[in-house]
């Protein structure tokens, strides 16, 4: 995989998320998510460096431009794999986005629905800790989803964060994971603040009718 070409767009002031931590003692192991292991997280509260404009990555094939904090600190490959896949591995993160065709009238629910299917994720795995609906990019009818994903065998927390929007027959995707232990469950929840005020918040579609190049493996 290849580092991004990063410029910048401002950053604006993010608001603060309290995540509500409930169960995870009770949870037992879970299935995997059909993404490889991102291995163990830092113990302590680090999180993406605040900076005074964010760094973003365009892509040719969605027709997009990406926010991505700590730029240079993103590995990006955006040509071998049916998605976009960008990995952090400081902070042992991994985000997923496509932009695909989905053959009838997409509504949040419906991309929602292929999104997961697509990303290989059992919702029933997962334990939602926040949830919103909002407009956005441009007119996508949007759904965020933070969750977590436990294993008390192994003592190890997963955080996700989803967007699933859809405009016409136009779904766009982002999910993107950050694991650790029960200790550091602050640190994560500041890295799904980070996904959806700082990447989602600041995503931009180029063209908003254009439709991007879908391209496999």
């Amino acid at each position: 995989m290849a580092h991004a070409r990063l410029g910048a767009v401002p950053l604006s002031a993010a608001p603060a998320l309290v995540l509500v931590i409930v169960a995870l003692a009770g949870c037992g192991p879970r299935e995997g998510t059909g993404l490889g292991p991102i291995g163990p997280s830092l113990p302590n509260r680090e999180v993406f460096a605040r900076e005074r404009t964010l760094p973003r990555y365009h892509s040719k094939r969605f027709l997009l431009t990406l926010a991505l904090p700590d730029g240079k600190g993103w590995l990006i490959d955006d040509h071998t794999q049916q998605r976009l896949v960008a990995v952090h591995p400081r902070t042992e993160s991994r985000l997923e986005l496509e932009s695909f065709d989905l053959g009838d009238l997409a509504s949040r629910q419906k991309c929602r629905d292929a999104g997961l299917s697509r990303l290989k994720i059992n919702p029933r795995n997962h334990s939602t800790i926040e949830q919103t609906v909002s407009i956005g990019p441009e007119a996508y009818d949007t759904e965020l989803r933070s969750t977590l994903e436990t294993d008390r065998t192994k003592q190890q927390v997963r955080a996700h964060f989803f967007a699933f929007a859809g405009f016409l027959r136009r779904c766009l995707v982002v999910h993107a994971v950050t694991n650790g232990q029960p200790e550091t469950l602050e640190t994560l929840s500041d890295r799904l603040v980070t996904f959806r005020t700082q990447v989602w918040g600041h995503l931009e579609v180029d063209d908003f009718l254009a439709q991007p190049r879908e391209k496999g493996p």
